[in-house]
C-alpha cells in the first residue's frame, strides 16, 4: 500500500513537473539554436536571420518558434529572398528534450510567406537525411508567384491545408490550396525504390487535373507533367492571376484543352522537354530550358492559334484586355530575369482574317524586353510586317517603344484586311510601304511619323492617338492624302451609308474623336480636287465637321461646317449647316437625304 502510495505521489510529482518547469525554462537559451541550426540543415540555400521568440512544453512535448525569419539563397548569389513563418511547431520525444538535444518526429506550419523561386532551390538543395519527419503539417500559408523572389504584394497560391505522413516508408501528401479563383485538390505518393524516389501526385479541380510522375535522385529528378481539362480559359487565367495580373484575361474560350511535357530538374537546372498544347483554338510544341529560375531559353511553335476564337469573336472584349498586359509589365518582368524568347507561328488568326509564318525573336533583361525581331505575312500577295523595339518600366508606367514596317506587292488586300473599303478592281502592281513609331502603353497606343507610299493608289502621312479607360476612349490625330483616286475605293458592304447618316449611332458611342484630314491633289467621282481640309469632332449625340475647306481645279470652292446633334429620345439629328461657295460643281459631293 506504501508502494502505491509513493508511486502516486511520484507520478504526480512528475506530472507537476512536466507542467510547471516550462515556466522556468529558457527556451530562447537552451533549445533555440539547437532547433535554428536544424532548420539551417534542410538546404544549403537557407539561413536562420532572425526569430521573435521559442516557447515549449514538456507535456506533449513541442517547441514553439513564433515570428521566424529566414533567407534564401547561397552566399554566391545575386538575389536573395525572404521566408516568413509566423508558428513552427516541433513535437519532440520527452528523453531528447531532456537531454538538450531534441529529435523533431512532427512540424506544423501556420502561416508561411515563401517565393515560388526560394521553395524550387529548396528543393534542388534539400539534404535527405538532414531532417527526417514522421508528419509534416501546413496551414495558412501562401507560395507567392512574383518573379523578383522578395515582394509578397502579389496574389498567391493559397495553401488552405496540406500535409505529409510517412506511412510505410511511404510518404503521403494531400492538401487543400486556391489557385486563381478555383480550390485545387492535390494528392501525391512519394515511395523509396532501392536508390530512387518514385513520385506520383495530382492537382485537380472541378474542370482540371495536372498530374505530375518521375523518379528523384541524387537532387534530381525526371518525369513527366500532363493537364487535362474542359475549361482552358478558366485554367490559364487561373495560371496568370497568380502574378496578380489577369494578362490572359481576354481568353474566355470555354474549350477542351491538354498540355504535356518531359520535366527534369538537376540542381537548379529546370528543362522541359517535348512541350506540347493543344485546344481547339491552338496547337504547339517546344522546349524550355531553365539555368535557374531566372535564367530561360524558351522555344515554341504554334501551328495555328485563333485569337478569334480565344477571345471568343468578342471584339470589344478582346480589344480592352488585352491592353492591359503593360498594366502588369512590373509584376511579370523584374530585373533579375535573363529570359530569350523564340516563337513561330505558322497561322494566326484575327479579326476573321488570316496572317502566317509570324517570327518573334525577343530577349528578357535588365527589366526590358527587347524585341529583336517580330516578323507576320499580313493577307495578300508577300505582305510583310516587322516589329522591333523594347518594353520597359520606370516604375510608374511601363510602355514600348518601337518601329512598324511593312512592305508588300498587295496594297488592296492589306487595305481590306484594316479597314472597311473594298476596291473596284486590283490592279497587277500595288506595291506599298509602311513605316511608322509605335508607342504603347497602359491604355495608350500612338503611330507617330506614319508614312505610307504605293503604286498608284495614294500616298499618306500623319499620326494617331488612342487613349482609352473603363469608362470612354479618346481618339485623335491627323491625315494627309495625297494623290488618290477616291474613285477606286469603296465602302465595305457591311457597313451602311443610309444608317451611318441617320447617326442613331451617336447616342451609343462611349468615345470621343477628333481628327484632322488634309487631302491633296486627289480625285473624288472623276473630278480633281486640289485641297481638301476638315476636322472631325465626335463625343456621344454629337458629330461636327468643321473647319471645311475646299478647291478643285476647275475652280469650284467651299468653306463652312456642318453639325449633328441628336438625344436619346430623338427620332432624327438636328443639323446645323453653314456653307459658302462662290463657285460648286455638285459632282463633287453629294449631300444624301436623312
Amino acid at each position: 500500500m506504501k508502494f502505491l502510495v509513493y508511486f502516486g505521489s511520484a507520478i504526480l510529482i512528475f506530472l507537476l513537473f512536466l507542467i510547471v518547469s516550462p515556466f522556468f525554462i529558457n527556451w530562447n537559451s537552451y533549445y533555440a539554436s539547437h532547433v535554428l541550426k536544424q532548420i539551417e540543415n534542410i538546404s544549403s540555400d537557407i539561413s536562420v536571420k532572425g526569430v521573435n521568440n521559442v516557447t515549449g512544453s514538456l507535456v506533449l512535448p513541442k517547441i514553439v518558434v513564433n515570428n521566424l525569419h529566414v533567407e534564401s539563397g547561397s552566399d554566391s548569389s545575386d538575389y536573395k529572398s525572404t521566408i516568413l513563418i509566423e508558428r513552427l511547431e516541433l513535437k519532440i520525444s520527452l528523453l531528447s528534450l531532456l537531454l538538450f538535444s531534441p529529435k523533431v518526429y512532427a512540424v506544423t506550419v501556420d502561416g508561411l510567406s515563401m517565393p515560388l523561386g526560394s521553395l524550387v532551390d529548396i528543393l534542388s538543395s534539400f539534404k535527405k537525411g538532414s531532417f527526417q519527419i514522421g508528419t509534416f503539417n501546413i496551414r495558412n500559408s501562401v507560395i507567392n508567384t512574383h518573379y523578383d523572389r522578395t515582394s509578397f504584394s502579389s496574389k498567391p497560391i493559397y495553401i488552405k491545408e496540406g500535409n505529409i505522413k510517412t506511412i510505410n516508408d511511404t510518404k503521403v501528401i494531400s492538401g487543400l490550396l486556391d489557385i486563381g479563383k478555383n480550390t485545387y485538390t492535390m494528392t501525391a505518393d512519394v515511395s523509396l525504390d532501392k536508390t530512387q524516389y518514385r513520385i506520383a501526385g495530382s492537382v485537380s479541380s472541378e474542370l482540371t487535373k495536372v498530374t505530375l510522375s518521375g523518379v528523384s535522385y541524387e537532387n534530381k529528378f525526371d518525369g513527366v507533367i500532363v493537364a487535362k481539362g474542359s475549361n482552358f480559359a478558366q485554367f490559364i487565367n487561373d495560371l496568370s492571376e497568380t502574378n496578380k495580373t489577369s494578362v490572359f484575361s481576354f481568353i474566355n474560350s470555354q474549350e477542351e484543352f491538354s498540355l504535356s511535357s518531359n520535366i527534369k530538374l538537376t540542381d537548379k537546372r529546370f528543362e522541359l522537354t517535348d512541350f506540347k498544347v493543344a485546344t481547339g483554338s491552338l496547337n504547339g510544341l517546344g522546349n524550355i530550358t531553365c539555368l535557374s529560375y531566372s535564367s530561360c531559353n524558351i522555344n515554341i511553335d504554334f501551328s495555328k492559334i485563333d485569337l478569334d476564337y480565344l477571345s471568343s469573336n468578342n471584339d470589344s472584349n478582346y480589344s480592352n484586355k488585352e491592353s492591359r498586359t503593360l498594366d502588369y509589365f512590373s509584376t511579370l518582368i523584374s530585373k533579375d530575369l535573363d529570359y530569350d524568347v523564340k516563337v513561330n507561328v505558322k497561322e494566326i488568326k484575327y479579326s476573321g482574317q488570316v496572317s502566317n509564318n509570324l517570327m518573334v525573336d525577343l530577349n528578357v533583361l535588365g527589366g526590358k524586353i527587347n524585341v529583336n525581331k517580330m516578323i507576320m505575312m499580313l493577307p495578300g500577295n508577300n505582305n510583310v510586317l516587322q516589329v522591333e523595339g523594347n518594353v520597359s518600366s520606370n516604375d510608374l508606367v511601363s510602355s514600348f517603344s518601337g518601329r512598324i514596317k511593312i512592305n508588300g506587292n498587295d496594297f488592296e488586300s492589306f487595305a481590306g484586311w484594316l479597314f472597311p473599303v473594298e476596291f473596284e478592281s486590283k490592279s497587277n502592281n500595288s506595291e506599298f510601304s509602311l513605316q511608322s513609331d509605335v508607342y504603347i502603353a497602359p491604355r495608350i497606343f500612338s503611330l507617330s511619323n506614319v508614312r505610307v507610299l504605293t503604286s498608284g493608289l495614294g500616298d499618306a502621312k500623319g499620326q494617331l492617338k488612342i487613349k482609352y479607360d473603363k469608362k470612354n476612349s479618346f481618339i485623335s490625330g491627323n491625315v494627309d492624302l495625297y494623290h488618290v483616286d477616291f474613285d477606286r475605293y469603296n465602302i465595305n458592304t457591311k457597313l451602311s451609308m443610309e444608317n451611318f447618316m441617320r447617326m442613331k449611332w451617336l447616342k451609343d458611342i462611349n468615345y470621343k474623336v477628333k481628327f484632322g484630314t488634309n487631302i491633296n491633289d486627289s480625285v473624288i467621282n472623276k473630278q480633281h480636287v486640289n485641297d481638301l481640309s476638315f476636322s472631325i469632332d465626335v463625343v456621344q449625340g454629337k458629330f461636327n465637321l468643321d473647319k471645311i475647306r475646299f478647291n478643285a481645279t476647275d475652280g469650284s470652292n467651299l468653306e463652312g461646317f456642318v453639325k449633328v446633334s441628336i438625344k436619346p429620345q430623338d427620332i432624327r439629328p438636328k443639323m446645323s449647316i453653314q456653307l459658302k461657295s462662290s463657285k460648286y460643281n455638285s459632282d463633287f459631293i453629294v449631300f444624301p437625304s436623312l
